[in-house]
């Protein structure tokens, strides 16, 4: 992670066998561009452990 780039905070939603849907606004002229994602997510109980932390896989995306 390169702390000299901006960090953008955002909301996903799952249904319940955990699929998510998050729509990414990504503006016209972006072609070319290169971030990062990951969603990180506070677990309950019923997933595994009140109060831990659990993580997706990274993605590395280009805007083609």
């Amino acid at each position: 992670m390169d702390l000299f780039k901006p960090i953008v905070l955002g909301r996903a939603t799952s249904n319940t066998v955990g699929a998510a849907n998050s729509p990414l606004p990504i503006p016209p002229g972006s072609k070319g561009v290169r971030f990062f994602l990951q969603y990180v997510w506070l677990n309950t109980a019923s997933c595994g452990g009140l109060g831990t932390l659990s993580a997706s896989d990274a993605l590395d995306v280009t805007v083609q």
